[in-house]
């Protein structure tokens, strides 16, 4: 068997997939395809956090997630992907959306979003840096989500008016966490 006839194509979920080879003549190779994935989650966070002496803006972007019930999650390999899909959601009705650290660009990605949408509710998901979450604030995030609590970012974070909403999955950590943050995403896991 050709080996270069039974290599894979890059398909737009991003994972090379071992194909059978087709019967001869074999097809042209294809060229790698840019993804975008936008996926939605449902939210039923609670504000009981939000004190009076909160920043009218944390207290705002957490009324609009609890508002639109879904935060659209955008995870991009092509910058420009990225920006054209977010834009395809918010013209769509998605008032909330997050976009991955792993999207290239991201910071610039959300500065061209929030001049273009200023009135939607922007962040950036998967901060575990000071860095990453100053890189964020300073262009324009109005939430910053982590998939774990990440101490550095939330003591940065506090004192402003960004949104931080770490991750966490056990009582422990969400009854340590409670007194600290305004709101945090529960994770659960099945089998």
């Amino acid at each position: 068997m050709d080996m270069g006839a039974a290599s894979a194509y890059l398909s737009p979920s991003r994972w090379s997939l071992p194909l059978i080879p087709p019967p001869s003549p074999s097809p042209p190779p294809q060229e790698s395809i840019p993804f975008s994935r936008v996926s939605c989650c449902s939210s039923r966070l609670s504000s009981s956090a939000v004190t009076s002496g909160s920043g009218s803006s944390k207290t705002a972007t957490l009324s609009a997630i609890q508002s639109s019930g879904i935060i659209a999650c955008l995870r991009s390999s092509c910058a420009e992907i990225a920006f054209e899909a977010a834009s395809a959601a918010l013209d769509g009705g998605i008032s909330v959306l997050e976009i991955t650290m792993s999207t290239p660009g991201v910071f610039q990605v959300l500065k061209r979003l929030v001049e273009a949408y200023p009135a939607a509710f922007l962040g950036v998901g998967t901060v575990l840096s000071v860095a990453d979450a100053i890189n964020a604030m300073n262009a324009g995030a109005r939430f910053l989500m982590s998939p774990a609590t990440v101490k550095d970012v939330m003591n940065v974070v506090q004192g402003t008016e960004v949104l931080y909403i770490p991750g966490v999955m056990t009582p422990t950590e969400f009854c340590f966490y409670r007194y600290c943050v305004h709101t945090m995403a529960v994770l659960v896991l099945s089998r």
